[in-house]
């Protein structure tokens, strides 16, 4: 089966929309017009966006998993520098 997306992680977390890659960070996921959108059926040059719009969130850097934690908090797997994972608990951003 082909791919046509690239990522080594991925973490899709709902309400708020947040998705966390290795290629682009954590991203806030516009979903308001998603039936209207085309799709991606082809791979996406670096520096270029399409399909869904999204908005990076700067201060989740190093993020390699993410989850609800409750109504106002997400649970993260953050890769410090040396290379070792902390968990940590952060509000929603």
């Amino acid at each position: 089966m082909p791919s046509t997306l690239s990522i080594l992680s991925v973490s899709i977390l709902m309400t708020p929309r947040l998705l966390a890659n290795s290629s682009r960070g954590v991203m806030r996921i516009d979903t308001d017009k998603i039936e209207s959108v085309e799709g991606i059926v082809a791979p996406v040059a670096d520096g270029v966006s399409k399909g869904l719009t999204y908005e990076t969130i700067a201060t989740l850097k190093g993020i390699d998993q993410l989850d609800r934690f409750d109504s106002t908090h997400i649970i993260v797997l953050r890769r410090a520098d040396g290379g070792s994972l902390n968990l940590e608990s952060l509000p929603l951003p």
